[in-house]
Parts: structure tokens; C-alpha cells; sequence
């Protein structure tokens, strides 16, 4: 589909160049074949082809079409070379000025109008032709333009213009190798085989959440719980739960359910109690909250601790009701997440690989596209040639016809 379109654009950047001067308003200023709204056309073209097969019937014509001209062009050049090479040869006759030669210009000169008329024949032609196209054009320009008759066809052209801007931006992202989207693409795609990704090149996701944070973590405000948490320089907590990344994974939200993994030997000390609190009652009650940023490679997460009183033997403090709360803290914590580290890096290593074998098939395609042209070219040429042939020998055949009695006597 995309040769039919670019085809069809060069075409049409053809015919305007040879489209005659016409007096009236000022044309329109250019429109960059990268602006959004060039390629917002593009995509509609591409659209209106895959939903009505008239659109891609008239895009076939023109293709034809613009066949057709490239073999009226090369004969053009043929004509026009062969007039050439007659006009050079009665140049030097003329310079010889031998009486022996006057037979031979003559015979140059009657060749050479020959040669105009068939000049004349072939861009009365390709005029023709590209009238045609133009027409075709426009019938495609109708119907690109045209609403949809319905509810179905209307949520069809926008499923496929969002699939054809979404391919665009595939096929830049994937050009991008020193960008974070780029280069990250890899360790996407791996994390996408148990996510729900959508989005050109998994822009958005819903991703299970299974993590093992480690970094600081800070808690306010100064109860015992808090002190004890800014005291402790590094902390492992096990989070499990949901996260969305947007934007190809520069920053991601989480909800997740965690525990706290604090050193199992060290006890806290609250205000108001000389009871030592061991590490184990210290609860989690509500979801955290987390935002990663750059793939998850920094971690931040807000929760809130509770330092529960025991129901009985060592774990409870006399003082304070069974289960009750004698000590809570807001924390806020600074991390990396080992695990999706970890899945980085193999879908990363996995790209990489990928990558290679991609750039050896488009090597070996953009020959393959190379020599179809140059076969093309030549299938140009080689119809010109044959039809300058057949236009000649078809000439030759034809009878000079006889002078009148008048016309031989002057």
C-alpha cells in the first residue's frame, strides 16, 4: 500500500510541475510532508483504501497511468535525441556547402519534421495522460473527503487512522537508538508478555506489581515508630499489587499491598511505655502508593505503619488496650526495584539481537528494492525503444503520395 501511495505523491508532484500557469488566487503556501497535517492525510489515504475498494481501484489507475507516462517520456527523449543528432548532421552538411550533399539534407530536413510531429503526437499524449490522472485524483481526493455513511464505516476510519499513526510512530521510535523510549523498547516488549499494553510501541500499561524495593526510607511525624524508621539506614519491603506506566515508561503509578521486612533482633520504644515493641508488630493497614520513574530504575512510594500493642505474653504492654495503636508513621521511601532492573535488562539484551536481525532484512530488502527499479527502468526503456520501432517502421510503410500534374509542373 505505502509503494501505491508513494508512487501516487510523485506522481502528483509531477503533474503540477508540467500543469500548465493559470491566473487566479494565490495557490496555498507549501505544506511540509512531516507536518501533523500531512501526515494526518496520509493516514486518511491509507484508510479510505483499506474501506472502499473504489479508492483503491483509482489508485491502481493511477499507477498505470504514471506507467504509461514514464514510457512516453523515455520516447519523448528518444525523439528528441534523434532530432538532435539530424539538426547536428544538417549543421554540418551546411558548413561543407558540397552540391553532393544537397540530396542528403533534403532527405534530413523531411526527417526531422517527421521527428517534430512524433514530439508533437507524444506530448499531445502525455498531456492526455496526466488529464486522466488528475481526474483520478480527484476522485480520490472525493472520496478521501467524503463522511462516513454511518456509525460502522466512521469507527472504522478512526480504529484504522489511529493504527496508521500509532505504525508511524512505531517505525520512528524503533529509528531511536540513543533516546529512552528507543532504547527501552526491548524490556517493553518482554514486561508486555504479562501486561496489558496498548499504545504505539506499548506507550501505556497495566502491569502486575511483585517487588522487593531497597532503599531510605523517611516517616513523620516524631513518634516512636517515625524515629525508629529514620534511624534505620537501609530497608527491604515486599510490595504486590498494580502499577501503570504511561508515556513508553518515563514514570509509572502503582497501588500495591506491602510488608515491611524490618530487622527481626531490634525492638521500639514509645513514649508514655518502657515496653519493648518487637519489629513484628508493626502493620501495613492500607494500600502504598508508588511512582517509578525511568522503567521503574527510581522508586518512590508513600505509606503509612502502624506499631500495633500485642494481645498477650511479651508482645503486649500492659498500659495500652490489646491490638491498639501505639505508635504510627507516614513514610516515604527512595528506592531501586531489583526486579524490574533485572527484567530490563533481558528484554534490553533481547532487543539488541533483534535489532540486528531487523537491520539485515532491511539491507537486504532495500537491494531487493534496488534491482526492482533498475528492472523497471529497463522495462522503460526497452518499451520505448520498441514503440519508436513499431512508430517508425509503421512511418516507412506509409506511400508518398504522388504529386498532381500541377503540383510537378510548378
Amino acid at each position: 500500500m505505502s509503494i501505491v501511495f508513494t508512487n501516487a505523491w510523485m506522481f502528483g508532484a509531477m503533474l503540477t510541475a508540467a500543469a500548465p500557469a493559470v491566473e487566479g488566487p494565490a495557490a496555498p503556501a507549501p505544506v511540509s510532508p512531516k507536518s501533523s497535517a500531512a501526515l494526518k492525510s496520509g493516514d486518511m489515504r491509507a484508510c479510505a483504501v483499506e474501506l472502499r475498494p473504489e479508492v483503491q481501484t483509482a489508485y491502481d489507475r493511477v499507477k498505470e497511468l504514471e506507467q504509461e507516462i514514464a514510457v512516453e517520456e523515455a520516447l519523448h527523449g528518444i525523439y528528441d535525441k534523434a532530432w538532435a543528432e539530424i539538426w547536428k548532421r544538417i549543421a554540418a552538411i551546411d558548413a561543407g556547402a558540397k552540391e553532393t550533399v544537397k540530396d542528403e539534407r533534403a532527405g534530413l530536413v523531411k526527417r526531422s519534421e517527421g521527428v517534430d510531429r512524433q514530439l508533437a503526437a507524444v506530448k499531445l499524449r502525455i498531456t492526455e495522460l496526466a488529464g486522466e490522472a488528475r481526474t483520478q485524483q480527484d476522485v480520490v481526493d472525493d472520496l478521501v473527503d467524503a463522511p462516513a455513511v454511518n456509525g460502522r464505516e466512521r469507527r472504522q476510519r478512526r480504529r484504522c487512522e489511529r493504527s496508521a499513526s500509532n505504525a508511524r510512530i512505531e517505525a520512528q521510535i524503533e529509528k531511536e537508538t540513543r533516546s529512552f523510549r528507543g532504547a527501552m523498547v526491548g524490556a517493553r516488549r518482554s514486561r508486555c508478555a504479562t501486561a496489558i499494553c496498548w499504545g504505539p510501541s506499548y506507550k501505556f500499561a497495566f502491569e502486575p506489581l511483585a517487588e522487593l524495593p531497597i532503599g531510605k526510607t523517611f516517616g513523620v511525624p516524631s513518634s516512636g515508630l517515625a524515629r525508629y524508621v529514620n534511624g534505620n539506614d537501609i530497608q527491604v519491603s515486599f510490595n504486590a499489587g498494580v502499577r501503570f506506566w504511561m508515556a513508553w515508561d518515563w514514570v509509572s503509578f502503582a497501588v500495591y499491598l506491602s510488608k515491611p521486612l524490618l530487622q527481626g533482633g531490634d525492638f521500639i520504644h514509645v513514649s508514655g511505655s518502657k515496653h519493648e515493641f518487637a519489629t513484628s508488630q508493626v502493620r501495613r493497614p492500607l494500600p502504598g502508593l508508588g511512582v517509578g520513574l525511568f522503567g521503574d530504575m527510581l522508586w518512590l512510594s508513600f505509606d503509612y505503619d502502624q506499631l500495633r500493642n500485642g494481645n498477650a505474653g511479651n508482645l503486649r504492654a500492659p498500659e495500652f488496650p490489646q491490638n491498639a495503636i501505639v505508635s504510627h508513621a507516614f513514610t516515604f521511601t527512595v528506592a531501586i526495584a531489583p526486579m524490574a532492573g533485572v527484567r530490563n535488562g533481558l528484554g534490553t539484551l533481547g532487543e539488541k539481537n533483534r535489532r540486528e536481525a531487523v537491520e539485515a532484512a532491511a539491507k537486504e530488502a532495500a537491494e531487493k528494492a534496488k534491482r526492482d527499479q533498475e528492472a523497471a527502468d529497463a522495462a522503460v526503456a526497452k518499451a520505448a525503444e520498441e514503440k519508436a520501432a513499431a512508430e517508425k517502421a509503421a512511418a516507412d510503410e506509409t506511400p508518398t503520395p504522388t504529386p498532381t500534374v500541377d503540383e510537378a509542373n510548378g
